[in-house]
């Protein structure tokens, strides 16, 4: 294994018959796509085209928020995770790939959820730089991220993190690119969607 992304997906994915952590479950991980749920009934029906979920892991959120929209699109760097949603979630409008594509593609709603932690400061910046550059004009992504136990996300409470944000350092990440948040704190979580 040689990422922290990487091991975090060996050891943390119940779908492919690995031990998980002690105390991390997969119940709130359902409860983030639940809530991810509420916020994509906001598209007006006709105007749900494309859905992606960026870091889809084994792909169970993808397929449970794909019915709703046209396409929907997973992403995850680790090429084991989306072999695994490709044999799991085959559906006709859902594509699952390792390489993000930089074609151009207008994304309805995208999702990071419980994604940016596990990447540097530097690697979140640019991946929602990414997504917001792909937005379709009334689009929105909804994200989640454990809220740190530091004022500067040192000391990460999983050891699989490599920089848990506070609510203000986050928002000042993603103001460079969108206007209107929902962004709130839940159960130690900072959970919301944003708009351009």
């Amino acid at each position: 294994m040689s990422s922290k992304r990487e091991q975090f997906f060996m050891y943390d994915c119940p779908e492919l018959g690995v031990a998980r952590t002690p105390g991390n479950q997969l119940g709130p991980h359902i409860f983030r796509y639940l809530r991810a749920i509420t916020y994509a009934m906001e598209i007006p029906d006709g105007k749900r085209g494309v859905l992606f979920d960026y870091g889809c892991g084994s792909g169970y959120g993808t397929e449970m928020m794909g019915s709703m929209f046209e396409k929907s699109y997973g992403y995850d760097p680790e090429q084991i995770a989306i072999l695994y949603a490709r044999k799991m979630h085959d559906r006709s409008n859902t594509y699952f790939n390792w390489v993000r594509a930089d074609h151009d593609i207008a994304i309805d709603f995208a999702m990071m959820l419980d994604v940016i932690e596990h990447m540097t400061p530097q690697d979140a910046h640019e991946a929602v730089g990414w997504i917001a550059d792909r937005l379709a004009p009334e689009g929105m992504l909804c994200l989640s991220t454990p809220v740190a136990r530091t004022r500067d996300g040192s000391n990460p409470s999983n050891p699989y993190h490599l920089h848990e944000y506070q609510p203000g350092e986050l928002w000042e990440m993603l103001r460079n690119h969108f206007t209107y948040s929902t962004l709130r704190v839940v159960g130690g979580n900072i959970i919301g969607c944003v708009k351009k």
